[in-house]
């Protein structure tokens, strides 16, 4: 997931400069962390939207702590049963799955839009693709979430 998120915060960021994609591609990996790292690139987004809550922050490390990094948070969600006992490996538990389903469901509903973006507008089946699935998952967004869009 933590991928995911980092791959479509670097694409939106990229699709605002298209200018940085050479300099991203020629990049060692010590430019790369400067200046298109996670921190670097929330940023950059987070300024670029005028959001200063944080969000894109708080979303990483959320997922950086639950699924990437060892803590005792992430262990936690690896247990099961009522002795508690950590079981690695495909486990049913409601709680767990519907959260992670609702967490999937948000975060790859807004990658996707990003990911599937064509700033040259050429392919007109991508961009009528493109145009159904906003319409689907603005009804989603509707529905689970409470929010309406408009258009611009």
């Amino acid at each position: 997931m933590r991928d995911v998120i980092e791959t479509y915060f670097l694409v939106d960021y990229l699709s605002t400069n298209p200018e940085k994609i050479e300099e991203w591609k020629r990049a060692d990996k010590k430019k790369r962390m400067s200046n298109f790292g996670p921190a670097f690139i929330r940023n950059a987004l987070d300024k670029r939207s005028g959001h200063t809550g944080g969000e894109r922050k708080r979303i990483y490390d959320l997922i950086s702590e639950l699924a990437s990094h060892a803590s005792s948070p992430g262990i936690a969600l690896t247990t099961t049963g009522p002795a508690n006992l950590a079981q690695v490996g495909p486990f049913f538990d409601d709680k767990k799955l519907t959260a992670w389903l609702h967490e999937m469901a948000m975060r790859l509903s807004h990658a996707a839009v990003v990911l599937v973006s064509n700033a040259e507008g050429r392919d007109l089946a991508l961009l009528a693709t493109r145009a159904n699935y906003l319409r689907v998952i603005q009804g989603w967004w509707s529905k689970y979430r409470g929010m309406q869009f408009t258009s611009s």
